[in-house]
């Protein structure tokens, strides 16, 4: 029953008036007893520095009852509430704290950011931040579509023990045509190859006929030497015979 106070008063106390606006922690502010509660029961949790209104009497112990309406976040800012998360956005738009059933996570315009908690659930919808070392279970999806013609600048997105990095076509093909040795040269930047001076051995790197010299017979003189690409002189020798 409620009492109606004519006149003001002036308590003088550390402590809230009414014990219940005020809990140290959320075990505390959850563990009220279902007679102490009532909707739209504003908590102050001093721990997060959050506050708090109670929504559903029916989960007053448990997160799906509580909405987060304040922080004390600092700068100044606002608080977007949904039906699923609460989000506070600070004047210098810096910093984005957002609270899903109750598992506060914070961002901001560090390189670095480290979450003291865990988010688990069959589906997430949003962005991470940082190389995914932590994350498990997840399975990567590869588009349906196959590129059929590879240029040069195209990239192949690779890890090289560390970090996640990409290397280009170009660069497969540079590293291929390196490893490349013997009677042959394959041109970096265009892949024509070409054999190299004095690497065929006739006989050995070739097959069919093919003639390794001519020799003079009976008759005949040969004024020419056995080299590559040699024309054969050959002279037929005169023949005196007594009368």
């Amino acid at each position: 029953m409620a009492y109606s106070i004519i006149s003001g008063f002036a308590p003088s106390t550390t402590e809230p008036i009414d014990s219940r606006t005020v809990k140290a922690n959320a075990t505390a502010r959850k563990g009220m007893n279902s007679y102490d509660i009532y909707e739209g029961l504003v908590v102050y949790q001093v721990d997060t520095n959050q506050l708090w209104v109670l929504i559903d009497t029916a989960n007053y112990n448990n997160d799906n009852g509580w909405q987060l309406v304040g922080s004390g976040a600092g700068g100044g800012g606002s608080w977007i509430s949904g039906s699923a998360s609460n989000t506070y956005v600070s004047s210098s738009a810096t910093t984005v704290t957002t609270v899903v059933g109750g598992i506060t996570t914070q961002t901001n315009d560090s390189t670095s950011v480290t979450f003291g908690v865990a988010v688990t659930g069959s589906t997430f919808t949003g962005s991470f931040v940082g190389n995914g070392s932590g994350l498990t279970g997840v399975v990567a999806a590869f588009p349906a579509a196959q590129q059929t013609t590879l240029i040069g600048t195209d990239k192949v997105y690779i890890n090289d023990g560390t970090t996640n990095e990409y290397a280009t076509v170009s660069q497969f093909n540079s590293a291929s045509w390196a490893g490349v040795s013997g009677d042959i040269s394959i041109n970096a930047t265009t892949g024509a190859a070409t054999i190299n001076a004095n690497s065929v051995a006739l006989g050995t790197d070739t097959t069919g006929n093919y003639v390794g010299d001519v020799t003079a017979g009976a008759g005949l003189t040969k004024s020419s030497t056995a080299s590559e690409g040699q024309t054969v002189d050959l002279a037929v020798e005169r023949v005196h015979t007594s009368q």
